[in-house]
């Protein structure tokens, strides 16, 4: 899975908990664009904070584009909920993260 593929999962679980903004949407197509991934919704969404400020259903629309033209399941509210916490437990399982700091994420981001 790629730090894309996982970013977007954080982003439709964040959608899930009704915790969006349209700068999160922006900030995940800029950093797809970084890693190389390309797709003209995913140019769109990146440049969609350049004018008057993005509106939150425009952005979760052009998103919802970008995860089809880059070929990423699109995972609805709950369940991108709990692969979001699958995901960051697997990191702490395989050691590539600190468990106390993983478990004060999973807190921040999932519970609070």
């Amino acid at each position: 899975m790629t730090p894309t593929h996982q970013e977007a999962i954080l982003l439709q679980a964040k959608e899930g908990l009704k915790s969006t903004a349209p700068a999160d949407y922006v900030r995940w197509a800029v950093a797809a664009l970084q890693a190389e991934a390309d797709s003209p919704a995913l140019r769109t969404l990146a440049g969609a904070d350049l004018g008057d400020p993005p509106r939150l259903e425009e952005c979760s629309r052009l998103f919802r584009s970008a995860l089809a033209e880059l070929a990423i399941p699109v995972t609805p509210g709950d369940a991108a909920v709990r692969e979001y916490v699958r995901l960051l437990a697997q990191a702490i399982v395989e050691g590539e993260v600190d468990p106390q700091a993983q478990v004060d994420r999973i807190h921040r981001e999932v519970l609070s």
